[in-house]
Formats: structure tokens, C-alpha cells, sequence
């Protein structure tokens, strides 16, 4: 399932509060004991791990049959199964660094927190509670999440459905109370 919908515990709300500094909306340091948290991810089938399993069993079976051509004398098979390891371990190397691509929203009492997170980068952008606007919930676009002049766009890696799901989740939690 990509999107992944929760209500964090006590211990992980406080967690977040001493990771996340003071408090962005107001300068109070006070903060609920309750928030909730989504993670909007590709659906992939295969983790990294699983995916390395998989490479170096073809890699052995090639490079195995052209060890064994090669002692028959046809060598010509060896460079020809190397370049196939080793274009098949660069589309492997793409496709592992973003399988955990992924999007996490947490909304507290006080404030968003939206993590981006694809390859290697981390995006961390805090948005204030008291002005936050969703837009674009009811288009194919990706959403918006909007509060003054900050803004940041979720859903890149889940489909329309999908978006107007936590769309419309996200927004039964915002009005609602969180304390």
C-alpha cells in the first residue's frame, strides 16, 4: 500500500518535538501529545536487499556460462556476458537508489512537518498549522500544501486516487483537534 496513514505515539511525538528544535508556529515550546503521520511511497516490489539477491544470482549464472564457453573456446562470450553484468548492475544501482523514495507528513498540534526524501537528498520543510491551505486536491496536479509564503508539493509518487485519499485524510485530521 503507498500511502501509509497513522496515528504517532506519545514516545514518537515527544521524539519529534526535541528532533524538530522549538516551536516554528508560535516560539511556545508547549506542544500535543498526539499527531499523525502519513508516508506517501512508489509501490515498488523488491527492497534493495531483495534486489541484490536477485542481480548476483543472474550475474553468477552468466558470468558461470561464459566461463564455460570460454573453456570450450568460444571466448568471445566472456566480454559480451561482463557487458551485459555490467549494464544490468547500473539499471539495478538506478532502480535500487530510488526504490525508498518517499514522502512523510506529520501533522502536530502546532505545525507540518513534510520530509522529501528521493535518492540521496533529504528536503525537511516546516509549515505553521494556523495558515496551512491544501491546493490542487481535486485535480490530477500534485498537491500543494501552502502556509504564507512557504509551500511544498506532495504525491509525486502515488496516483490521482491516491492523492485525493490523503488529501481528504489530511484534511479530516486538520480539523479536527489534535490536543
Amino acid at each position: 500500500m503507498p500511502v501509509i496513514s497513522r496515528e504517532l505515539t506519545t514516545e514518537e511525538v515527544a521524539n519529534f518535538s526535541e528532533s524538530s528544535g522549538p516551536d516554528h508556529a508560535s516560539g511556545s515550546k508547549e506542544r500535543s501529545r498526539s499527531a499523525w503521520e502519513w508516508v506517501l511511497r512508489r509501490n515498488c516490489s523488491l527492497s534493495p536487499r531483495e534486489l541484490l539477491a536477485i542481480f548476483g544470482s543472474l550475474a553468477f549464472l552468466s558470468l558461470g556460462m561464459a566461463t564455460y564457453w570460454a573453456s570450450q573456446g568460444a571466448w568471445m562470450v566472456t566480454p559480451f556476458a561482463v557487458a551485459e553484468c555490467l549494464a544490468l548492475g547500473v539499471a539495478f544501482l538506478v532502480y535500487a537508489r530510488h526504490a525508498c523514495d518517499c514522502e512523510r507528513v506529520i501533522l502536530t498540534a502546532s505545525e507540518v512537518l513534510v520530509e522529501l526524501s528521493q535518492g540521496r537528498r533529504l528536503q525537511q520543510v516546516v509549515l505553521p498549522r494556523e495558515w496551512l491551505r491544501i491546493e490542487g486536491a481535486d485535480t490530477a496536479d500534485l498537491i500543494t500544501l501552502r502556509s504564507g509564503r512557504s509551500s511544498v508539493s506532495l504525491g509525486r509518487f502515488v496516483d490521482q486516487d491516491e492523492r485525493r485519499g490523503f488529501a481528504e485524510a489530511f484534511r479530516r485530521a486538520l480539523q479536527t483537534s489534535v490536543d
